[in-house]
């Protein structure tokens, strides 16, 4: 792909905005679109999109694109069971799927996260694979230099997406802790019988929870500060940005343990508070 070939798209494409309905959703990184849209009424979703699929379909075809119907597919989310819909775009049928991959995250139709975080725990220990090879008795890197691996190489798979999962079932969370652990260990040479918080104190690397908080806690600081970013208003009306004063006799306080971030900037004095 040529350097402006992403750039070119995204102009060639900006046009779609204004073709589909405003009760639909959209998002697009080079040629990947997903539209979504929400309502209870299962059939009102049926229709509303099938509508909006026509729309599109006479749209691609007046500026010369194309759609790839064997890796397009439909997807209800819901906290009960699966729900086949019947989308057609050019009388086509899209196929209907339990999960997908969107730009490296796998989405199940109830959120539980459950094939994601097994997929990253895949994608993870084999990336310890190769800390096993410098990790050698006889051979291999010193102890900086093996954490600095693990840092930028497994945590980073570890950390992707995580802000999303981070309330996923704990029992489903931990097995991404084990090979957190397997790689602390390679680190530090410890044994499988050494306790999990000598490790972390060891090593000076956090916990995968804590880890997940504070990204998710720079994530809000960034977006905060930056007014013109499109989740500015959603992150204003969902979080309290303005200066707050926890009462740290406050029993609820005190179980919930919650994590206090402080952001400042010459425009903006916050506290960020998150439990």
């Amino acid at each position: 792909m040529e350097p402006l070939s992403g750039t070119l798209f995204n102009i060639a494409s900006c046009s779609l905005a204004n073709v589909i309905d405003q009760n639909i959703s959209f998002t697009s990184y080079i040629d990947d679109f997903l539209f979504y849209t929400s309502h209870k009424n299962i059939c009102i979703l049926e229709q509303r999109m099938n509508i909006n699929l026509i729309k599109i379909a006479n749209w691609c075809s007046e500026n010369g694109f194309s759609i790839s119907f064997d890796k397009s597919s439909s997807i209800v989310f819901n906290n009960k069971k699966p729900v086949d819909v019947n989308i057609k775009m050019n009388n086509i049928n899209i196929k209907n799927v339990t999960e997908f991959k969107h730009l490296g995250i796998i989405l199940d139709f109830n959120l539980k996260w459950t094939q994601h975080i097994k997929y990253t725990k895949q994608k993870a220990l084999k990336s310890l694979n190769t800390m096993k090879i410098l990790s050698s008795k006889f051979h291999g890197v010193n102890r900086d230099v093996h954490r600095k691996i693990y840092l930028a190489y497994t945590q980073s798979i570890l950390d992707y997406g995580s802000i999303f999962f981070m309330n996923a079932d704990k029992k489903i969370l931990s097995h991404l802790n084990t090979i957190h652990h397997m790689g602390i260990r390679l680190i530090s040479r410890a044994l499988k019988s050494s306790p999990v918080q000598s490790l972390y104190a060891e090593s000076g690397i956090h916990p995968l929870d804590i880890r997940r908080r504070l990204l998710f806690s720079n994530f809000i600081s960034n977006i905060s500060a930056d007014p013109k970013n499109p989740l500015y208003n959603l992150i204003l009306n969902n979080y309290n940005l303005n200066k707050f004063d926890p009462d740290f006799n406050n029993e609820a306080f005190l179980k919930n343990q919650p994590l206090i971030v402080y952001y400042q900037n010459p425009k903006l004095q916050s506290c960020l508070h998150f439990t």
